[in-house]
């Protein structure tokens, strides 16, 4: 299990989140290559609301095409072993529906998996920890 690493400083902790949704992507359709859709970050946590950021946080979108003709909880479960033998705990799970989905937490980072049902990718996007601005 590869503990992230303690950040100290938000750079660091977008490029672990960033190899983070990476892995994650291959573990769950291994026969296709993941692409950074969005990297939005270091940005200020609670900007909006009040014009000043104390913290700084970094989001991002991996998004993996997913060509197999299978079923696409086959994915979602792929990726909840993959995270859970990483010690990551599964706060929320979805497979009812349109969308399949789970959301997962360690160590302050979050990773949200998900994939629709009439949709040939799965999408992964996660937040890192807030770290002082």
């Amino acid at each position: 299990m590869s503990e992230p690493r303690r950040a100290t400083n938000p750079y660091q902790a977008r490029d672990e989140l960033r190899g983070l949704l990476l892995v994650t992507a291959v573990a769950a359709v291994p026969d296709q290559h993941p692409v950074v859709a969005v990297d939005a970050g270091p940005i200020g946590a609670g900007a909006l609301s009040d014009g000043a950021a104390r913290s700084l946080v970094s989001r991002i979108r991996v998004e993996i095409g997913d060509l197999a003709d299978g079923d696409p909880e086959h994915r979602i479960a792929a990726a909840r072993r993959h995270l859970v033998a990483e010690g990551w705990s599964v706060v929320r799970s979805a497979t009812g529906g349109d969308t399949l989905e789970l959301v997962a937490v360690r160590a302050g980072y979050t990773i949200a998996v998900s994939r629709h049902r009439a949709e040939r990718r799965l999408v992964l996007t996660g937040e890192t920890p807030p770290l002082p601005a």
